[in-house]
């Protein structure tokens, strides 16, 4: 869990929650470039990416939200009788959760994931959260964390955006600085502000399907299909658990 000053995001989400003043969330990367986060947290079914609505069909038995932000997506599961929980370094938006009737929702890191929370037949990671696996080797890790805390036929929905497919000058010269230094091009570092709230700097993780094949390679999951979005670079993996 984060300290208050620390949690830009769940204050972000609180005051929408609360329908007080908005300001936007910005998310500022080490090289000094700014973008104003766009992205629908609080979007109903009917306004998800038609991407993320084709999941549906790939969930199955118990669900476990990756960085579940105030709850949507598991509030829409649940209304579909799913089994769900969620975590999220958020103390806020843990409370929003709960607010909204969702009861298995725990301030709990993905590095710090035990059993104690449940075993999964399911993980979500919408919303672009395959980028906190913060990095290659940090992602075979979490994976083999996954893989300890999941059912045998389990599967995990992630979502990132293929950072090649970019035509902004700043974000290629980002990535060609990564390349030269032994990094993925996505490989990000950045961090979120929202009035004087802002997160420590952290690491965050975009791949192409290549990269994201060269990763789970080796580990307990396998590709199981990709789904594309209709304009843009993101895409929805989702993994299988290998038998």
């Amino acid at each position: 869990m984060i300290n208050d000053i620390k949690d830009a995001f769940g204050h972000y989400f609180m005051d929408i929650y609360k329908e007080r003043d908005v300001y936007g969330l910005v998310i500022e990367r080490d090289d000094g470039y700014i973008d104003v986060d766009t992205y629908d947290y609080f979007a109903g079914y009917q306004f998800w990416p038609k991407r993320q609505k084709k999941i549906i069909k790939y969930i199955k038995g118990k669900v476990l939200d990756i960085g579940c932000g105030p709850g949507s997506h598991l509030l829409e599961l649940k209304d579909r009788n799913y089994d769900v929980a969620g975590i999220d370094t958020s103390q806020l938006s843990v409370q929003i959760c709960k607010k909204r009737g969702l009861k298995n929702i725990y301030p709990v890191a993905l590095n710090s994931l035990d059993s104690k929370i449940g075993i999964f037949d399911t993980f979500l990671m919408l919303g672009n959260n395959f980028g906190l696996m913060k990095n290659e080797k940090k992602a075979r890790e979490y994976l083999k964390k996954l893989s300890k805390v999941s059912n045998p036929e389990a599967v995990i929905i992630a979502e990132t955006m293929d950072p090649y497919k970019t035509t902004n000058k700043f974000h290629k010269r980002y990535h060609k600085k990564n390349r030269e230094n032994g990094r993925l091009a996505g490989q990000l570092r950045v961090r979120a502000r929202y009035k004087i709230y802002k997160t420590n700097w952290m690491e965050y993780l975009l791949v192409s399907k290549g990269e994201m094949k060269k990763i789970i390679k080796n580990t307990d999951w396998k590709i199981d299909r990709f789904i594309n979005s209709i304009v843009g670079p993101g895409y929805i993996a989702v993994l299988k658990k290998k038998k």
